[in-house]
């Protein structure tokens, strides 16, 4: 099973340990990457094997007070290639990596088959969450939206980091958070003795050390922005926040190409 780690930079939290990230990527021997924004340049790094030069890039990105978004990958569905490692950019100002499998019937009727060569994550990302962002590029911040976007993608779960280095979670409670540093989990296959359970849905804005943001919390460099309530929310709450916001539940309809 791939690993997805989403590490907001905070200062009362360490740096994720070698021997960690190591175990994710011992685990998750088919490729790696990592994702992340310092001094305006957004940075994707894919590899097959230099699992040194990543932890080196995460290490400086952490040291100027960058969030980092990292996956390390067992091939499910498409080659072993640094083409199909994650994260993948969805538009020029956002990238995001995925766990599980995506198997919805209906939108997705042979998804996986007809991804080829591909991993479903990249058809996923460029046929599904590319056009939903080409008309609300600021979706990740829309509770609709993501909330239909967790029921379309099921127990999968998936991370996301903008140009302004903020980082979002759908399924975020899929997964676990590691007490120490302040980073979440996809899964706990190696679980170390510290992890705590999982947040709802939420978006984690870092900020550069030194530098507050708008809302910023009392802990300095790191805002956590809630998306979902814990309560479930409800068809007719969906359809009366669709009308608001001009949207509709077939917002996927120009998008359905795999029926």
């Amino acid at each position: 099973m791939c690993i997805i780690i989403a590490a907001p930079f905070s200062e009362d939290k360490d740096i994720i340990p070698d021997d960690i990230i190591e175990k994710c990527a011992n685990a998750n021997s088919h490729g790696m990457g990592i994702a992340y924004v310092l001094n305006g340049k957004f940075t994707v790094y894919k590899s097959l094997k230099s699992l040194g030069r990543l932890m080196r890039k995460y290490k400086k990105a952490h040291s100027e007070g960058a969030a980092v978004l990292m996956h390390f990958r067992i091939a499910t569905h498409g080659s072993i290639s640094a083409a199909n490692c994650h994260p993948f950019k969805v538009t020029d100002d956002l990238a995001f990596a995925h766990n599980g499998s995506i198997r919805m019937p209906g939108l997705f009727r042979n998804f996986q088959n007809s991804c080829g060569d591909e991993v479903d994550t990249v058809k996923f990302g460029r046929e599904i969450l590319a056009p939903i962002a080409k008309r609300y590029p600021k979706f990740l911040q829309n509770e609709l939206i993501c909330k239909m976007i967790s029921n379309y993608i099921g127990g999968s779960k998936l991370a996301f980091i903008d140009r302004e280095g903020k980082l979002y979670i759908i399924n975020q409670a899929r997964g676990v958070n590691h007490f120490d540093t302040g980073a979440w989990f996809s899964n706990s296959g190696f679980r170390p003795s510290n992890f705590t359970p999982a947040a709802s849905v939420s978006a984690c804005n870092t900020a550069r050390r030194g530098k507050n943001t708008k809302d910023s919390t009392s802990r300095e460099g790191k805002q956590c922005l809630s998306l979902t309530e814990e309560a479930v929310i409800d068809a007719a709450r969906i359809e009366r926040e669709a009308r608001q916001h001009g949207l509709r539940q077939s917002i996927f309809a120009n998008v359905k190409t795999y029926h």
